[in-house]
């Protein structure tokens, strides 16, 4: 399993040292709600509710969002939910490392396949001492093209393609994961 370490700061620190602070970010993860809202879903008085908020704000861990008619919404910021759902930062991460992994693999194949061109020519005289027959004229120049394949590209674009592929297995077993320990 892959060990998933959060750095916080001081503030931070002391905005958590309270399980009311804590169930609160829970409360908020995925939508937004008032003072009242909390209040009423945590069975504890608004001003008690409101104190804790202040502070979260304060940490950065929640924002405070000016709605219509004058109410006043909070939500988690994305340091608040970067602390609740660490494996989704890492999934975005992997999923992006995957793309830029697919899109070089993707230009490396075709660039192999695609080749470059390499022109030559040469011109052929007689041997010293003596004729060819049936040959051209002495001083006779051919030219001709050749698609030529760098093997490397080849290898580069399979090994590319091949991590992408372990990053989608690793983003798969991640999200799993993450599935279990929420049910």
């Amino acid at each position: 399993m892959i060990n998933r370490k959060i750095v916080l700061d001081q503030e931070s620190f002391k905005a958590l040292a309270s399980d009311t602070r804590i169930e609160i970010l829970k409360k908020l993860d995925g939508t937004q709600l008032t003072v009242t809202d909390l209040a009423n879903a945590m069975q504890v008085n608004k001003s008690a509710i409101h104190k804790h908020l202040t502070r979260l704000v304060e940490a950065g861990l929640v924002k405070k969002k000016e709605g219509d008619r004058k109410w006043v919404y909070y939500t988690l910021s994305l340091k608040g939910a970067q602390l609740l759902h660490p494996e989704r930062v890492q999934i975005a991460l992997m999923l992006a490392a995957t793309a830029v992994a697919v899109t070089v693999g993707l230009v490396q194949l075709m660039s192999f396949m695609a080749g470059y061109a390499s022109s030559f020519s040469y011109s052929q005289d007689y041997p010293v001492g003596g004729g060819a027959e049936g040959l051209s004229a002495p001083g006779t120049t051919f030219a001709g093209a050749s698609v030529l394949h760098n093997s490397d590209l080849l290898i580069i674009g399979a090994a590319l393609i091949a991590v992408a592929a372990v990053l989608v297995a690793g983003v798969h077993s991640t999200w799993r994961a993450a599935r279990a320990t929420s049910a």
